[in-house]
């Protein structure tokens, strides 16, 4: 009886639902993106289609707003705490009463997925008939749940339409309520159900991952006096929705030249692909495999960016999020320090230099003695003064240079103009000579001068060295000269023209050669080693002494 009563309601709903396909309503969804631009000043976060759906849906019986008539006619009434209909037997046979509502936003299913509803049956007698509450996309069923009453025997079972699969046959008897609808028959003894299910592996998959429409189907037979089956519907939830989920860091300030790394951990459950803008221009695109997603920010320029993540799933949906990066300018341009100085009265092509950059330089202003002298648009470059046709006085000059941004910077140096009158100071040499092939032998000077500018060596009238002078202590090589005289002769000028020489005689004698000592030996060929003469000497002198003492004792004794 059971099987017959469950047979025959099969084929009336099929009958059912297709003079109805036409009435029901259907709803679209959109997977294009709001562009709209966000003033900088006033921006908000934007939104993804995939924030017009929704994972979580509730209806209570308290009233019947939503809900439209779709097929017979029959009105949707609410209790205040439950949803019913005025269906009435009829010969007719066979009474649908068909309500549907609208979802605001399409239902993406993901694999924690349950349609629930409580059903409160009150029975009046030879009952035939019941509930069938529906879940479409578009205008094609997806889940189909039954609660039916057959003279006294009650039952629930749901059906996915794609795969044709029952689930949850349930015949019971007395029973008043009843929740029941799971994504798939795995652990439904205990009404739970986490993991994939046959939707996801159906050849409508893609179709059967979103929900638009619920259909509320109250039908009746007049079936041998059969009277109608007072069902009430309490409530119908949806939970379990998956989309693509994404966080929203904090917008960011960075100086420019900075590097940051602006990091997103979003979420799905099949990640396929990601997307990343900078002003609505695609910077970065590749496949997804769910993990943190960063992507560095240098190189931007002053101002306010517009950095948006796109995220998508297997199922092409997908969430955003923008980031406002406002990239600063707060480093000043960069000026050198110049130190002081001095220049002598009277000489040409003297600057005051600074060396200065700046990536967005604007405009610059040079004073002398408070007073500008120069100013206008600068490229960022160093910039001079001319000091030609300054009088002897000591002066103030002070740059300033900004940047686009407000910044600025600036250096005072003091220049003083001295009339140079006087030579370089040289310290004189004196004559030197040292022997051939002795080494480490120098001419020295000793000199200076506050605007030093060249200096002249030269060697028996040829110049063998002449440079510019930076006002040291100059030194020539003596090693190597040949034996000889010489006459070096130093010459010093400094900027203003005045000039000091000195010269110096240098001798390069023949080395001394060292005397031998005498010894006497015998020469086998007979001949002998000439007498020294002062031995001679010596011995003439002791024979005058010894003669000298003789006549002295001659005398004594006479």
């Amino acid at each position: 009886m059971e099987k017959h009563a469950r047979e025959l309601l099969t084929i009336t709903f099929v009958f059912t639902l297709f003079l109805s396909m036409s009435l029901l309503l259907t709803s679209s969804s959109t997977n294009s993106m709001n562009n709209e631009k966000v003033d900088a000043l006033e921006k908000s976060r934007g939104f993804s289609p995939s924030a017009q759906k929704t994972t979580n849906w509730y209806h209570d019986g308290s009233n019947t707003t939503g809900w439209t008539t779709s097929y017979n006619g029959w009105t949707l009434n609410s209790s205040g705490t439950a949803l019913y209909s005025n269906i009435t037997p009829s010969d007719a046979g066979n009474i649908h009463a068909v309500f549907s509502y609208d979802l605001e936003h399409d239902f993406v299913i993901g694999h924690d997925f349950k349609m629930e509803a409580q059903i409160n049956y009150t029975s009046i007698g030879s009952d035939y008939g019941g509930i069938n509450l529906m879940a479409y996309y578009s205008s094609n069923v997806i889940w189909r749940f039954a609660y039916s009453s057959t003279y006294g025997s009650k039952y629930c079972w749901a059906l996915n339409y794609y795969s044709s699969t029952e689930y949850d046959e349930d015949h019971t008897s007395g029973v008043t309520s009843y929740t029941s609808m799971w994504y798939n028959d795995t652990d439904s003894t205990t009404r739970t159900n986490l993991g994939d299910g046959v939707v996801s592996t159906s050849e409508h998959a893609g179709e059967s991952r979103v929900i638009s429409t619920i259909v509320l189907d109250f039908w009746i037979q007049d079936s041998g006096g059969a009277t109608y089956p007072d069902m009430r519907v309490d409530w119908i939830k949806l939970t379990g929705g998956a989309l693509p989920e994404i966080d929203s860091p904090n917008d960011i300030e960075m100086e420019y030249m900075d590097s940051v790394d602006l990091t997103w951990s979003p979420d799905a459950y099949t990640p396929e692909s990601y997307k990343f803008y900078i002003d609505d221009v695609l910077e970065d695109t590749d496949t997804w495999d769910g993990s943190t997603l960063s992507f560095p920010l240098n190189g931007l320029e002053p101002g306010y960016y517009k950095c948006e993540l796109e995220v998508y799933d297997d199922m092409d949906f997908t969430t955003s999020d923008i980031v406002w990066v406002n990239v600063t300018d707060t480093t000043a341009p960069v000026v050198s320090d110049v130190a002081d100085f001095s220049i002598p009265y009277g000489v040409s092509g003297e600057y005051l230099v600074w060396t200065c950059s700046e990536p967005f330089p604007d405009y610059f202003s040079i004073t002398q003695d408070s007073v500008v002298i120069d100013e206008g648009v600068w490229n960022g470059t160093d910039l001079r003064v001319n000091l030609n046709g300054l009088s002897v006085d000591s002066y103030v000059f002070e740059l300033t240079v900004n940047d686009t941004y407000a910044n600025s910077a600036s250096d005072d140096v003091i220049v003083s103009v001295i009339a140079d009158n006087a030579s370089p100071s040289l310290t004189p040499l004196d004559d030197i000579s040292f022997e051939f092939g002795t080494t480490d032998n120098y001419l020295v000077w000793s000199c200076s001068d506050l605007f030093p500018e060249s200096y002249s060596i030269i060697r028996n009238g040829t110049v063998i060295d002449a440079n510019l002078w930076n006002g040291s202590n100059l030194a020539v090589n003596l090693d190597g000269l040949s034996v000889g005289v010489y006459n070096f002769t130093i010459v010093l000028y400094d900027s203003s023209g005045n000039s000091a020489s000195d010269s110096v005689i240098v001798t390069v004698t023949e080395p001394e050669t060292t005397p031998t000592s005498p010894t006497t030996s015998t020469s086998t060929t007979g001949t002998s080693e000439p007498i020294d003469p002062m031995l001679l000497i010596i011995a003439g002198a002791i024979g005058v002494l010894v003669l000298l003492i003789v006549v002295i004792v001659l005398i004594k004794k006479k």
